[in-house]
């Protein structure tokens, strides 16, 4: 894994997330980091939905890919 990036991002929450997605659209060029301590990320606008019955659950829960942790 690498040990420098252009743009390092503090938690992973919707809105650090949305950044990211944001700053990755305007230019895919760019070496962004994600640090989260968290394993899992929770979709948050699909609580609502769950809570309704009408989601499932194991659905809103995103994993990040085994080669992108670090321990």
């Amino acid at each position: 894994m690498k040990e420098k990036h252009q743009i390092i991002i503090i938690g992973g929450g919707n809105a650090r997330l949305s950044v990211a997605s944001q700053l990755l659209i305007k230019d895919r060029s760019l070496d962004i980091a994600i640090i989260d301590p968290a394993q899992k990320h929770y979709y948050q606008p699909a609580w609502t939905l769950v809570g309704g019955g009408t989601f499932d659950i194991k659905i809103i829960v995103l994993k990040p890919h085994p080669t992108h942790l670090r321990s």
